[in-house]
Order: C-alpha cells, then sequence, then structure tokens
C-alpha cells in the first residue's frame, strides 16, 4: 500500500471463510486478528471479537462454513514496511497476509 504520509492506516478489509466442524456450530467461538510490524515484532493493532454459527439446516455430521469481513482500517501504522496480519480462531492459529506500506514513486500521487 502506498503511503504518503505516516501515521496511517490499514486500508482494507479481511475477508475470511472459516470452516466449523459439526460438534462446532453451536458453540461460540473467539476470533483475534493482529497487526505486527516485521522488524520490531511489535504489535500495531489488534481485533478481537466473537462470533456463534447457529444451527442451520445441516445433515446430521455435516459442518458449516462461516465467512467473515474485518474492517482493518481501525489498525494504524506508524512504520513503513512489511506488517503481518495473523489470524486466530479459538487459539488455533490460522493464515498470515503481509502487507507491504511503501512510500509511492515520486509524482504518483499530487501534491
Amino acid at each position: 500500500m502506498f503511503s504518503p504520509k505516516l501515521p496511517t492506516n490499514f486500508s482494507l478489509h479481511l475477508a475470511l471463510i472459516i470452516e466449523l466442524g459439526p460438534d462446532e456450530t453451536e458453540q461460540a467461538h473467539e476470533l483475534k486478528v493482529v497487526a505486527k510490524h516485521n522488524d520490531t515484532a511489535a504489535d500495531v493493532g489488534r481485533i478481537v471479537g466473537g462470533f456463534q454459527a447457529g444451527s442451520a439446516n445441516r445433515e446430521p455430521g455435516e459442518g458449516l462454513y462461516v465467512p467473515l469481513v474485518l474492517d482493518l482500517r481501525p489498525i494504524t501504522v506508524e512504520h513503513l514496511g512489511a506488517h503481518d496480519v495473523h489470524t486466530e480462531v479459538d487459539g488455533q492459529i490460522g493464515p498470515r497476509l503481509t502487507c507491504y506500506f511503501v512510500e509511492p514513486p515520486s509524482g504518483m500521487l499530487p501534491d
């Protein structure tokens, strides 16, 4: 992401699809998303929340896919460079997304 000024914010939404087993669909789940600056490993922001899928029309023994979209714009970035976005559901580590904040090439943005 091009960032002409710091601090700035993550200008994106994170889309996740969480797979729940048949015994997990009725339970409450905790979701954590943590953004870290790669050079310092310092947390730059986190989003913590919960969700519950509830009962859907499923066959016995069938799991469920839960789509979620998270707004990462509240997370503030104070340094250029790579930032990792870590995901975790109920203590299980999920995928990681790396975002790069760089200065725009000269002449790309108006003064």
